[in-house]
């Protein structure tokens, strides 16, 4: 005989609450939740990390794929690796830019100031259009054991770990709302395209490493990131403005920014 019990769970597209039916067999015990809008989360997932696609993991994940392409330019083999070889690890590296944006944009978008500000700058965003709340936000950072699971498995949890940190100081510690926030951004911006690099030259052809020339890129790349963030932030003014936040187009004006 199967009783029927019910559980409610936050509907992601409404403030509301739905009751969902549980069937419990006595022996042994199944329990089967018919989550009608489980293929909604996919969209969620994808509305959390969307502005960060373009701007943060496809740049740092072409970064490793060019830069392993560019062979003993950047890396230390003697012959430049064969597309072949390096196709496959692209979704790789993909995978582990996207997963660390992910955390990140869970840590910041769920804060009460960022709410605020995505109402003004990024209202699509599954916070201000109450598709999930920021305490149900923060319950989905569990996934930064997978996360760093799977950064151990690339063999760059040596760089995941200090963006993590880097991650808890720009949102928790509000780091972010500081003058040294592009200075944290270009930090965070070298270690995802060292990483990406490093992942880009695993293979099967012995220990291939990004080579010193490839570290000096990647801190000239940190060096343009730094000295060029503030144009972005330019566009965001209104919603910087709104939460406090200490940018060099507000706190120098726009002349200087650009």
């Amino acid at each position: 005989m199967i009783q029927k019990i019910y559980l409610p769970l936050p509907d992601i597209y409404s403030t509301k609450f739905i009751t969902l039916p549980i069937a419990i067999h006595p022996s042994p015990i199944y329990i089967i939740i018919h989550l009608h809008h489980i293929h909604h989360l996919p969209t969620l997932i994808w509305h959390f990390t969307e502005s960060n696609i373009p701007t943060f993991v496809l740049p740092n994940s072409f970064f490793g794929f060019l830069g392993a392409l560019s062979g003993p330019a950047l890396t230390t083999p003697p012959t430049t690796p064969h597309l072949s070889t390096l196709f496959p690890r692209l979704p790789l590296i993909i995978l582990f830019n996207w997963a660390l944006v992910f955390i990140f944009d869970l840590s910041n978008q769920r804060l009460p100031e960022s709410i605020h500000e995505d109402h003004l700058n990024k209202p699509w965003r599954p916070l201000p259009t109450n598709r999930i709340t920021a305490d149900q936000t923060r319950r989905l950072l569990i996934t930064i054991p997978i996360v760093l699971g799977i950064t151990y498995t690339l063999g760059v949890w040596q760089e995941a770990c200090p963006i993590l940190i880097l991650t808890g100081m720009y949102n928790d510690l509000k780091g972010g709302d500081e003058l040294i926030r592009d200075g944290m951004i270009a930090v965070a911006y070298g270690l995802y395209n060292i990483a990406s690099l490093k992942i880009a030259c695993t293979g099967d052809e012995g220990e291939i490493q990004p080579s010193e020339k490839g570290y000096l890129w990647t801190i000239v790349i940190s060096g343009v990131i730094l000295t060029t963030m503030q144009i972005q932030d330019l566009k965001d003014m209104a919603g910087d403005r709104t939460r406090g936040r200490q940018t060099i187009p507000l706190a120098f004006g726009e002349w200087w920014s650009r």
